[in-house]
């Protein structure tokens, strides 16, 4: 298992992880609908928000990322519903 920082080549996997969470359930569409898209999250990571994830085998099983510049979480963590397979 490995934690490190979230790079911008790593966005499209996240979604993929995000996508399959058992809480707090969304799809692209309705991620994209409050303005959270790949494209937005690359933006802001180069911009304000700062992310680590998790990986197992070279696979990315979970995230949690932080925007810098507000109190508030982008999102407070997420883990693939199956991160072993």
């Amino acid at each position: 298992m490995t934690f490190r920082e979230i790079e911008a080549r790593d966005v499209p996997e996240l979604f993929k992880v995000r996508i399959s969470s058992r809480a707090n359930r969304m799809t692209m569409e309705a991620l994209g609908s409050i303005g959270i898209t790949p494209d937005s999250t690359i933006k802001a990571l180069s911009v304000s928000v700062a992310g680590w994830l998790c990986e197992v085998s070279g696979k990315i099983v979970g995230f949690s990322m932080r925007d810098l510049e507000a109190s508030g979480y982008v999102t407070p963590g997420c883990w693939a519903k199956d991160p072993v397979h």
